[in-house]
């Protein structure tokens, strides 16, 4: 949620808000193009937009460090991720366009035209459009991501900022800075079916996951509004904070958190109540503007526009526990969900339909062969990323200490099987066990597994 107004001026920057400390100028130099990536490190990962640096900062959210920093064009402001994890979208006000980074490479892949001054976007459930607003023109740009092309022209109120999808991806909705109400828009028809009022100057919105209420900040008077869904109407108002511009749902609904920039602290609003349960500082002169939480629902990710810093807050006591340097003036964060997992065909045991396995043995060897299918090459698996109820193959490389590769056809099929050997001992496999499965990934970062049966036998 892009709340700031960020105008190109005479080679500057100027950020319009009502009663903000802060920076009264930012320079502009030209769009950059690069990629800076640290060593690989496993995700889920943040993406945070850097106005001021012209990049998008990536963090390794199990370490909490910037493992990659790409350059983008002029004033990145809102971003959204794929349901798959595989693109962000992020709205350039700069160049009035949306670029495409492709996380496998965290490169930029694609430039998309909209609107004048975009400003945030959102990608719909199923993955196939990006919603994006753009402030200056008063629309809602829709991009069609097979193509990377814009479909569609909404007109909705003037100055729209944040933007959100409903779960079930049927409306958009569209926080209209200018005309103080949010635009319901029917994602079928993109069309606008109603204009809701709410509180002075909204910026951000979430939207529960059972869709029922939208949640929308609005700069004027500190103010949250929860709107009931199926009437179009606001149903109650809170004060989280002075200025409040992010606003982010829990996964499982049960809190909504929200980023005051002028308070500099985050509000917990509990989504039974509606009302504000406790309230976290940000670290001084931090500035909080926007925030994401982890797909598990551990943690929060804010945006400290002042102290170019993202914080991570806690949610098992809503407390600050990191806070890792991005780039200048970061505003947006988004993270990549849960990463998709493919279910292979696995056999332990080849050869043996009964799978027998000697639970008193924990020295013996238990085989485990990856299956070729017909929507399934095994060859295609990272070998070094498997494992077996905790267990890792046996057979090392001596000089490097890397799982050596075997493949064999272990069915008789005529495909090549991908092999694997792992101690009984090292798994989590016991005498009561019924089925064990295999985890890893293939070489472009899909997540796999695969489940058998076992027969667990005292001696033999």
């Amino acid at each position: 949620m892009r709340p700031l107004s960020v105008l190109p001026f005479a080679g500057l920057v100027l950020i319009a808000c009502q009663d903000v400390s802060g920076p009264d100028e930012i320079q502009i130099p030209e769009s950059v193009e690069y990629s800076l990536t640290a060593s690989p490190s496993s995700g889920p990962f943040a993406y945070v937009t850097n106005v001021n640096s012209h990049s998008v900062s990536v963090i390794a959210i199990p370490t909490n460090t910037v493992v990659a920093t790409i350059g983008v064009g002029n004033l990145p402001e809102g971003l959204d991720i794929t349901p798959d994890g595989a693109f962000v979208y992020v709205a350039e006000a700069g160049p009035d366009r949306v670029s495409v980074i492709q996380t496998a490479s965290n490169t930029v892949v694609a430039t998309v035209g909209v609107g004048a001054d975009p400003l945030d976007v959102a990608i719909t459930p199923n993955g196939l459009f990006a919603y994006v607003t753009n402030r200056t023109a008063g629309t809602v740009s829709v991009i069609a991501t097979a193509t990377n092309t814009a479909v569609a022209t909404i007109p909705v109120g003037p100055q729209p900022r944040g933007i959100a999808i409903s779960p079930d991806g049927a409306f958009a909705y569209v926080a209209n800075s200018g005309s103080n109400t949010v635009s319901k828009i029917s994602t079928a028809t993109n069309t606008v079916l109603a204009d809701i009022p709410v509180a002075a100057y909204p910026r951000g919105l979430a939207i529960t996951p059972d869709g029922t209420r939208a949640y929308v900040s609005s700069m004027a008077y500190g103010t949250l509004s929860v709107v009931n869904t199926a009437t179009d109407a606001v149903v109650a108002t809170l004060h989280p904070g002075a200025v409040p511009e992010g606003v982010a749902v829990s996964p499982d609904g049960a809190f909504v958190y929200v980023a005051n920039f002028n308070s500099n602290t985050v509000a917990v609003v509990s989504t039974a109540t509606n009302t504000v349960v406790t309230t976290i500082p940000l670290p001084a002169g931090g500035h909080g503007f926007d925030l994401a939480i982890t797909p598990d629902g551990t943690s929060v990710y804010v945006t400290n526009y002042g102290a170019n810093t993202v914080s991570v807050i806690s949610t098992a006591n809503n407390s600050l526990v990191n806070t890792v340097g991005v780039g200048n003036t970061p505003l947006s964060v988004a993270i990549t969900p849960e990463p998709q997992s493919l279910t292979v065909e696995i056999d332990i045991k080849p050869g043996s339909g009964l799978n027998a396995i000697n639970c008193r043995n924990t020295n013996s060897v238990v085989t485990v062969a990856i299956l070729t299918t017909d929507g399934f090459d095994p060859t295609t698996v990272d070998h070094s990323t498997v494992s077996f109820e905790g267990a890792t193959e046996i057979h090392v490389d001596q000089k490097t200490g890397e799982p050596t590769r075997h493949e064999e056809d272990v069915d008789g099929d005529g495909d090549l099987d991908l092999v694997f050997h792992f101690r009984l001992g090292d798994t989590g496999l016991d005498c009561t066990s019924t089925e064990a499965t295999l985890m890893g990934e293939t070489y472009d970062g899909l997540r796999i597994q695969g489940t058998d049966a076992v027969r667990m036998v005292e001696g033999g």
